[in-house]
């Protein structure tokens, strides 16, 4: 007799049937919180470009945007869930391949290469800081609309 006291159907025990029926189920969310994940990743990238596009100039007064070559926000891109640990997973969106020391300058502000000592510094933009906080809540969104 099973330890449980209880067999079911095809000689394994009640125990048994619950935890492969659990395991299927959480199988199955962590599944959809992957998808979710890679599709959060692709509209964060999305959300950072267009916000590239929004943020003053600190350099040229009444300029709207950051954008003079499309560079820095064409190299704006995501990645696809990873693992980082054998239950962990993690997306990515931002200068995921190409990271220059100029978007580092846009990014957290300072003096630009190319302009001299007395010139208007860089204001910080942020789209990092905004781009998390848009990822985070758009992942939480996402999780809880799990069925």
């Amino acid at each position: 007799m099973a330890s449980s006291g209880m067999v079911w159907k095809g000689g394994v025990t009640l125990t048994q049937k619950i935890e492969s029926t659990q395991r299927k189920a959480i199988k199955t969310i962590i599944g959809k919180i992957l998808i979710i994940m890679d599709g959060v990743s692709v509209d964060t990238a999305k959300y950072m470009r267009e916000f590239i596009e929004s943020v003053p100039s600190s350099i040229r007064p009444g300029k709207i945007g950051r954008v003079d070559t499309g560079s820095m926000q064409g190299d704006v891109k995501s990645k696809e869930y990873y693992p980082t640990g054998k239950n962990s997973w993690a997306v990515e969106a931002g200068w995921v391949d190409d990271l220059r020391d100029y978007y580092l300058t846009q990014e957290h502000g300072g003096m630009a290469h190319d302009l001299l000592v007395g010139d208007r510094k860089i204001s910080p933009m942020h789209m990092l800081t905004a781009g998390r906080i848009y990822m985070e809540i758009e992942l939480h969104k996402g999780v809880k609309a799990i069925r």
